[in-house]
């Protein structure tokens, strides 16, 4: 029973569950962002949406690379491993999600300069968390 929760059963666990629950948000926002015609907070729930799907790829993507390690394909765990450069794909994603909802704020604080403030303040943020494992 230890080992379900510990090793690689563990973590395929964890990406699962974050798996399911970003693909049930991306659905839920999903649908509110198609239903909500004209509502201005539609671009957010459509960003919500985006954030979601993204973060159930990324997640899936790591557990299949833990099922092949934890069935024993080694040759299959590198290639997904050495083929993980696409999800920067899901960095993008997550970036537009990010950038959407910053942007709603940015117009009122910036006006015409909106997401151009957005796209540099995702980038300072970026920096600030990512500074740590740089130094």
């Amino acid at each position: 029973m230890l080992d379900l929760f510990t090793g690689h059963s563990g973590v395929m666990g964890q990406n699962f569950t974050i798996m399911v629950l970003g693909f049930t948000v991306a659905y839920y926002y999903g649908r509110l962002t198609l239903r909500s015609a004209g509502d201005p907070a539609r671009l957010l729930m459509a960003g919500i949406a985006v954030g979601g799907a993204a973060w159930a790829f990324h997640r899936g993507y790591w557990w299949l690379w833990r099922f092949d390690l934890a069935v024993g394909n080694d040759t299959g765990a590198a290639t997904l491993q050495d083929n993980a450069d696409w999800l920067i794909l899901v960095v993008c994603l997550s970036a537009l999600s990010y950038l959407t909802h910053l942007n709603r704020w940015a117009r009122a604080v910036f006006g015409p300069w909106a997401w151009p403030a957005s796209v540099g303040l995702a980038f300072a943020v970026y920096i600030i968390g990512a500074l740590p494992g740089v130094v």
